[in-house]
Parts: C-alpha cells; structure tokens; sequence
C-alpha cells in the first residue's frame, strides 16, 4: 500500500486512517499529536537525566510544604525506568490500560 493511502507525509508522521480503533479524524489527529509530545518529553527527560538524576531535580523542585501530595508520591515517579514509564504512558493514551 503507497504511504499516501496509509496517511503518512513525506516526513513519515502518520495519521490513523477515519475509524481506526472507533476514532473520528480529528481524535486521530489529537492522539497522534499527544503521542509525539509525550514520546519527545520524555526523551527530553531521559535526556537531562544523564546530567543530573530526577531523584536530584525533583527533590530540589518539589516541597512537601508547598506541594504535599505531589511530594509524597515521589517514589514513584522516580523508581520505575524510563522504559517502563513510556509504555504505561503509551497504553494510558491509546485506552489500553
């Protein structure tokens, strides 16, 4: 099938054909473009990481004063690997989850 008929432009974004998965164009559209931000801020973490943990980043940026809940639930959002944060990620937008 030409990639024209898949939906993909010449840079190889691809958009999900009208109906895929029940979607109407423009969900398909929001969804691709979630998807990309997330896999881009996320990389950007990933990224930033390398020079400086984000136990160290976060501890400094969040207050169990001015931010108690956030504060307390920053185990998690430090243990896991950045792997197993982006298909959590990933299936929490497509629904699967």
């Amino acid at each position: 099938m030409p990639a024209h008929d898949r939906g993909a432009d010449r840079r190889g974004w691809s958009v999900p054909r009208r109906g895929t998965a029940g979607l109407n164009e423009r969900e398909a559209a929001w969804t691709a473009w979630t998807l990309i931000y997330f896999t881009l801020g996320l990389t950007q973490e990933e990224q930033a990481a390398e020079q400086q943990s984000l136990d160290d980043r976060l501890a400094t940026a969040i207050s169990g004063t001015t931010h108690p809940a956030l504060h307390r639930t920053l185990g998690h959002l430090t243990s896991e690997s950045f792997d197993e944060r982006f298909e959590f990620g990933l299936h929490s937008i497509l629904g699967r989850r």
